[in-house]
C-alpha cells in the first residue's frame, strides 16, 4: 500500500490570522525542532501585551544564556534554522509514510488510524472496548512506548485508543515496535 502524504490539504492557519481579536501569544521551544538540551523557548505577544509578558517574565528570574541566545540567532540570521526545517519535513513525511504502512500491517486490525498531515504524532482508536492505560503499561513492558488515548481526555465516556509519536524512529524501529505491539494486543485479547 502506497500512502502519499507530503502535497495533502492545505497548511493549517496560524490562530492568530483567524482571531477576533489581537489577544493571541504563540509560545513555542526549540526543544523538538532541534534539540531538547538547549533549553530555549520563545514567545510571539501582541504589542500591547509585550511589557506584560517581559515584566513577568523579569519576575521570574529565569533567563537563557546569552552565548547560547546569540549563537541561535546566528543559525536563524544565516538560513540553517529554515533548512533543518525542510530536511526535517521530508524525513518525517517519510516516516510517517512508513509508520502507515507498518500500522496497517501490523494493527490494523484492533485500531482505526486518524490519518493527519500534519504534528509528529498519530492517534490509533480501539475498534471495540478495550483499556488502553492497561495496553499502554502491557506495551511499556515490550520497551514499546504509546500513550493512552483517555489520559488526553476529563471525561469518563473518552475515546479509548493510543497515541503514537513516530518521528524519532525510524523504518526498522517502527517496525519492530509495531510487532511486538500487535503481540501485547493479541495477548490482551486472549486475556
Amino acid at each position: 500500500m502506497t500512502v502519499s502524504i507530503v502535497s495533502r490539504g492545505q497548511p493549517i492557519p496560524a490562530l492568530q490570522g483567524i482571531a477576533t481579536a489581537s489577544r493571541v501569544a504563540f509560545v513555542g521551544t526549540f526543544a523538538k525542532i532541534l534539540f531538547p538540551a538547549m533549553r530555549l523557548g520563545y514567545m510571539v505577544v501582541p504589542m500591547a501585551l509585550r511589557e506584560n509578558f517581559s515584566a513577568a517574565l523579569s519576575a521570574t528570574g529565569q533567563f537563557a544564556p546569552l552565548i547560547t541566545q546569540a549563537a541561535l540567532a546566528d543559525f536563524i540570521n544565516e538560513g540553517h534554522l529554515s533548512r533543518h526545517l525542510r530536511r526535517m519535513r521530508r524525513i518525517y513525511a517519510e516516516r510517517r509514510r512508513r509508520f502507515i504502512e507498518q500500522f496497517d500491517l501490523h494493527l490494523g486490525k484492533w485500531l482505526a488510524l486518524q490519518r493527519v498531515d500534519s504534528g509528529i504524532q498519530l492517534v490509533g482508536v480501539f475498534h471495540a472496548p478495550r483499556d488502553d492505560q492497561k495496553i499502554a503499561a502491557r506495551a511499556a513492558k515490550s520497551n514499546v512506548n504509546v500513550s493512552p488515548l483517555s489520559m488526553q481526555y476529563h471525561s469518563r465516556k473518552s475515546p479509548r485508543g493510543l497515541l503514537f509519536g513516530f518521528a524519532a524512529a525510524d523504518e526498522k524501529v517502527t517496525g519492530l515496535a509495531m510487532q511486538r505491539l500487535a503481540r501485547v494486543l493479541a495477548e490482551h485479547e486472549k486475556a
